[in-house]
């Protein structure tokens, strides 16, 4: 008899345990319950002692076997690391605590400038997203509406999302309702190309290569030129900082290479430990270290959508004899690509990342501009706090 009791009791156990998995697996509860313990983390991480500026902890082949660099080892990039606490300090005051500004400047007022305006455009981007709580990178809808209002600036007259969400309440369809009224983004479900029962149909870059096809295939004609890039992805130029300055390079490369119609970016790495996102709430100020060269091939284009023959992640397969691509030059127009911590497993900062980075703050007078857009927004600080949906 005890042993039928012991038997029964192990089976309950077991399906308890069973069914524990499958929810966690397969629940959108699970989120919220990745999310909880997340932010459990972070208040615990908040409540110890800060390491030592010279103190850091490598983390090897993604497991938790680490190496500890001593003060001696690490010294060489003291002075490097000292630089992340000056910036912290120096940016704190004009980027987190000013005022709104008094008045909305052209291009960011609704319905103003680029906004509102109809095809044919000369420059358009389309993106292919998905918003989750998950996310290691923390790119949450608050990254969308900065990259959208950096796009703005760029001169950038219309955006194409494809919202590739795996659960409903992911949907970004309602976050994005302000900029579809007013006419700069239009909309495309993608979930039921990307996603079957909670599983992928395919390769994420299948998915996006699908969206780039539907995008050519519907909206090609409202287009001069066309960019596929990411929300960490940023189009930028080292010499030029006033706004509509990618439209300009696009024009006045064109021009001279009136034979190229796909211009290709060369892709620098900003990487390392994201900054305070209260002091600074921008993604392009947060990641201040880039790559000394482009970090490898993974180029993004800016293409003449008829001229594209099949569509791909970073480079168009182009019509023959009709076309060519082109390298944007680095001091033109290169994309700054806001990878954050992922080399570092999202730890630390590691002496291997700071030798293979340089400061960079030549992005700061656009990320001003962008800042002093806030008061033209729908919603009170949309740039400022993270959200989902």
């Amino acid at each position: 008899m005890r042993i039928k009791v012991r038997c029964i009791l192990r089976t309950a156990v077991l399906c308890a345990i069973l069914f524990t998995w499958y929810w966690l697996m397969n629940s959108r509860a699970a989120d919220a319950l990745f999310v909880e313990l997340a932010e459990s983390t972070d208040r615990m991480n908040q409540l110890r002692p800060k390491a030592t500026p010279d103190l850091f902890t490598v983390a090897k082949n993604h497991t938790e076997e680490s190496v500890v660099y001593t003060e001696e080892q690490s010294s060489p990039h003291a002075p490097t690391k000292q630089l992340s606490l000056d910036y912290e300090k120096q940016t704190e005051e004009p980027l987190a605590r000013r005022g709104p500004p008094q008045h909305c400047e052209s291009w960011c007022r609704r319905g103003a400038g680029v906004v509102g305006s109809q095809p044919p455009y000369f420059l358009t981007a389309v993106l292919e997203v998905r918003i989750y709580y998950v996310d290691l990178a923390k790119l949450t809808t608050r990254e969308m509406y900065q990259w959208l209002q950096y796009l703005r600036y760029a001169g950038v007259e219309h955006v194409y999302v494809y919202d590739e969400y795996r659960f409903q309440n992911e949907s970004q369809l309602s976050a994005l309702e302000g900029f579809i009224e007013e006419g700069y983004v239009t909309y495309t479900d993608w979930h039921d190309v990307a996603w079957t029962n909670g599983n992928r149909i395919e390769a994420h870059a299948k998915t996006q290569e699908s969206a780039y096809k539907h995008c050519l295939s519907h909206y090609a004609k409202d287009s001069m030129w066309q960019t596929a890039i990411d929300i960490d992805e940023y189009p930028f130029s080292v010499t030029d900082t006033e706004q509509n300055f990618m439209r300009r390079f696009v024009e006045d490369f064109s021009s001279k290479n009136p034979h190229a119609s796909q211009i290709t970016m060369q892709n620098y790495l900003f990487l390392g430990k994201p900054l305070n996102d209260t002091l600074h709430p921008l993604l392009a100020s947060r990641v201040w270290r880039r790559t000394k060269t482009p970090a490898n091939a993974l180029v993004k284009p800016i293409y003449k959508p008829e001229d594209v023959k099949t569509a791909k992640v970073h480079r168009n397969k182009m019509k023959s004899g009709r076309s060519s691509s082109i390298k944007a030059p680095d001091e033109g127009l290169r994309m700054n690509h806001y990878w954050g911590a992922r080399l570092q497993n999202w730890g630390e900062d590691t002496p291997e990342i700071l030798a293979k980075t340089t400061e960079d703050l030549t992005v700061r007078p656009i990320v001003e501009a962008v800042l002093d857009c806030e008061a033209c927004l729908p919603e009170k600080n949309m740039l400022r706090v993270s959200r989902w949906n």
